[in-house]
Formats: C-alpha cells, sequence, structure tokens
C-alpha cells in the first residue's frame, strides 16, 4: 500500500510553486514527512528556474500542529543521515533554509513544536490572526530536536528566544509579529491574496539576483553549518573527553529531544566561538535523554518533568 504524499505541489509557473501540506486532521509531521520533504527539497535545490516557494495548508486552523507522539520511535532513529551528515530531520530543516529560492510560510492555525521548526527553517513568515506558534517541548522535560535555539535567538533576541523556549506557552500571531518570529499579521481573509502577489513579484525576477541575495544574507544570519567547521570536527577529542576551546574555537554542549515526543535527533550546537555549529555527531535521542537522566539522578536532581 502507498504511503499518501503530504506535499501537494502547485507550479503556478515555471518560477513560483505553491506547496500544501495535509497529513492527517490536525497536519502533524511524522517519519513519512521527513521522507517526503527530504525529496521536495533535493527538487527544490536540483529546479534551474524555480525562484520562490510558499508553503501553506488547507487544514482550518492547523499549519503545522506538532510532532507525532505516536511516530515509530525505531524507524526515526534508525534513518540515514541526510547530505549535511547529520540526522534527516534536522538535516531537512539546513537545507530548506539554504535553497536557492525564496520561501514562504503562510501561517493560519496552529503551528507548535516541529510545525515551528518548520518555519523557522523559510525565509519568510506571514501568519493570519488565526496563527498559534511555540515551542512546548520543555513541559516535556526535552530539548527542542530542529534547531529553534539557534534560529530564534537570531530573529527574536536572546531574552524573548528565552521566554518562548522555556515558557513553553502559546505565542499568538500578534505577539510573534512583535518580537520577530513572524513577518507580520495579514487579516485572515486577505493573507491568501497577499501571500500569492508577494510570491507573484519574487517570481518575476531573475534567479541569480534571488539566490544571490538570499546566500549573502544566509552568510550573516544563518546558523553555521557542518560544512563551515570541518576544522572543529578535525580538532575534537576522543569519544568521552572533556572538551575544550580550540583554535577553532567550537566547544560544543549537545542538545537532545525527548524520547516522550519521539522528535529526532540534536539540534544544531552553540559553541564557544558564539556562532551554532552541527559539528559533533548526535547522538539518538533517547540515548542522551537517558544519559541525561542518569546523570541528574546521580546529581540528586530526580528524573525531571514529563518522565
Amino acid at each position: 500500500m502507498s504511503t499518501p504524499q503530504q506535499f501537494h505541489v502547485h507550479e503556478v509557473s515555471s518560477s513560483y510553486w505553491r506547496v500544501t501540506f495535509d497529513n492527517g486532521p490536525v497536519n502533524v509531521l511524522d517519519p513519512d514527512t521527513i521522507d517526503q520533504l527530504g525529496a521536495l527539497i533535493e527538487r527544490i535545490e536540483k529546479d534551474p528556474d524555480l525562484t520562490v516557494v510558499v508553503f501553506r495548508s488547507d487544514k482550518a486552523g492547523y499549519f503545522m500542529a506538532h510532532w507525532d507522539a505516536l511516530a515509530d520511535k525505531a524507524r526515526v532513529a534508525a534513518m540515514a543521515p541526510g547530505p549535511t551528515g547529520l540526522h534527516p530531520y534536522l538535516d531537512n530543516f539546513v537545507r530548506l533554509s539554504r535553497v536557492p529560492v525564496a520561501t514562504v510560510s503562510q501561517i493560519r492555525g496552529r503551528t507548535r513544536g516541529a510545525g515551528s521548526e518548520f518555519v523557522l527553517a523559510t525565509d519568510i513568515r506571514f501568519a493570519s490572526e488565526k496563527a498559534i506558534l511555540g515551542q512546548p517541548e520543555v513541559g516535556l522535560g526535552a530539548v527542542p530536536g530542529g534547531g529553534p535555539m539557534a534560529r530564534l535567538g537570531r530573529l527574536v533576541g536572546r531574552g524573548r528566544a528565552l521566554e518562548i523556549l522555556l515558557g513553553g506557552d502559546d505565542i499568538p500571531a500578534g505577539l510573534a509579529a512583535e518580537y520577530g518570529y513572524v513577518n507580520r499579521v495579514i487579516p485572515d481573509d486577505e493573507i491568501e491574496s497577499f501571500t500569492d502577489a508577494f510570491a507573484g513579484r519574487i517570481a518575476a525576477f531573475g534567479k541569480v539576483a534571488v539566490a544571490g541575495i538570499k546566500k549573502l544574507v544566509d552568510v550573516a544570519t544563518l546558523p553555521a553549518t557542518r560544512s563551515s567547521h570541518r576544522d572543529c570536527r578535525r580538532s575534537s577529542p576522543p569519544q568521552g573527553a572533556r572538551r575544550s576551546s580550540h583554535s577553532s574555537s567550537c566547544s560544543s554542549s549537545r542538545a537532545s529531544s525527548s524520547p516522550t515526543a519521539s522528535k529526532p535527533t540534536s539540534a544544531p550546537q552553540s559553541g564557544s566561538c558564539g556562532r551554532t555549529c552541527a559539528c559533533r555527531k548526535p547522538m539518538p535521542p533517547g540515548d542522551i535523554h537517558e544519559s541525561r537522566l542518569r546523570r541528574g539522578r546521580a546529581a540528586g536532581h530526580g528524573s525531571g518533568p514529563g518522565r
């Protein structure tokens, strides 16, 4: 039996695609999403004429609700690394943020957890007043797995990023726009036409100019990737040894996602160099979480929330 397609591509023109996400009643992300998004990103990367992609949903009240807590954890853990060398869940977001086209999220409903991580990996986020964003993982005793610590910190500043991530609360569209989590709020009955007109304008410009401008903005604003920290990987000490600052100054701390939520892999890691890199091979999320639990119990801190 074939797997239902979750990303439906409407090629408005050779330079403009509209992609509608559809997965269940509330649009959850699951292992099939990882596979299908990876294939879609590869298709976007290779298209010579494509300039702009709009991501949207037809589900009333939902853009991408969250990760599917009932997803097959063993299947997620067994997935082979993507082209960046990271687990494909995180690999997808890293690659999506760097495709040589403009990517726009049209958000008209709940977009939390994995859904928030998806829109943070797109270039531009327009929200209607019905949009609700957030990162609730802290309530599960987990560190978000798709890199929102690095992305939110750059978008909204350190204090507001920590407010969002440590509060784990719903962030309504108006507050999200005030903070910079989204670009702006558009009335729900106008957002479709507004986004279409904006994307159509970008599609009319040359791909070389659009891709070139985006690449230079990426250099200044996106978290550093594995390829930009090869010297850090060469300098990494043996497994289990204490990491220290070195000439490439990437002493990283690990981050994990919760096995309860079964969201895969660790987020990009913040080094002492002040940049965010993925220069350490991530442990499976369950292994990281259990390791931290053992250290917490040894220190007398208990098992933590969500366990």
